[in-house]
């Protein structure tokens, strides 16, 4: 009996202590171009660790988060992973995390997407605007540090855009149209 007690007690700490680790992204796959990671290629199947700059030439890259979901990078793209975030520098990124455990944010330098188990679609422009499209679930968009921005929860069944651009320290969300990203692509990452 002491040993079947013994068993399931470092069975249940060994539940919480795979819980309580941060999730990793490796690397699903890499189309029609190159992924680097602080400088180095990195192929499917490969580990993206947190602090890595990561940059896709061209084409599409899947990572997966864990079990949680999977992000599809869409070059010339280029992103800054964080234990649970994610900094889009350039590029788009798109987002399907359907079993999210925890806080999970993704950044760009106008916005803040702390995503709330949804799917969403990301992009930074070369004219220096944020796209987002909140494809179904709910996001709170709140402005990048040292801008001005009121915090927004945001909710979409199908499809809701916007389009937010810098005017001196405020950024200023317009509504806009779904653009750069397809249903099929999210259902591929599902």
């Amino acid at each position: 009996m002491r040993l079947l007690a013994a068993v399931l007690l470092a069975a249940a700490f060994a539940v919480q202590a795979s819980a309580a680790k941060p999730s990793r992204y490796k690397v699903a796959s890499v189309t029609g171009g190159v992924l680097t990671a602080d400088g180095k290629a990195v192929a499917a199947e490969g580990e993206l660790s947190e602090g890595a700059k990561v940059r896709l030439d061209k084409g599409k890259a899947v990572l997966e988060l864990g079990d949680e979901g999977r992000l599809m990078l869409t070059g010339p793209a280029e992103i800054k992973l964080g234990k649970r975030e994610v900094g889009l520098v350039s590029g788009a990124l798109l987002s399907v995390l359907p079993r999210l455990r925890g806080n999970f944010s993704v950044s760009t330098p106008l916005a803040v997407a702390a995503v709330r188990g949804t799917e969403f679609f990301l992009e930074v422009r070369e004219d220096g605007r944020t796209y987002l499209c909140l494809c179904e679930g709910a996001l709170e968009v709140s402005a990048a540090p040292g801008l001005s921005l009121r915090k927004t929860m945001l909710r979409s069944k199908h499809h809701g855009s916007y389009i937010y651009s810098k005017i001196g320290k405020r950024v200023d969300r317009g509504p806009w149209r779904m653009e750069n990203h397809s249903d099929a692509e999210i259902g591929g990452l599902k």
